[in-house]
C-alpha cells in the first residue's frame, strides 16, 4: 500500500492501528525470512570453503 501524509491523515485512528498492526506483522514475516536465508547463506559458504 502507498501512502502519502494526506491520505494517512484522513484515516481513522482505529484505521491507523490496524495499518500498524499490518505492517509489524509483514515485518515478523520478513524478519523470519530474513533469519533463514542468513542460515542458508552461511551453510552455503561453509560448503563452499571446504
Amino acid at each position: 500500500m502507498d501512502m502519502d501524509r494526506a491520505s494517512l491523515r484522513a484515516l481513522s485512528y482505529d484505521d491507523l492501528i490496524s495499518l500498524i498492526l499490518a505492517q509489524a506483522e509483514v515485518i515478523a514475516q520478513q524478519s523470519a525470512q530474513i533469519a533463514v536465508l542468513a542460515v542458508l547463506v552461511e551453510s552455503h559458504l561453509a560448503i563452499m570453503s571446504d
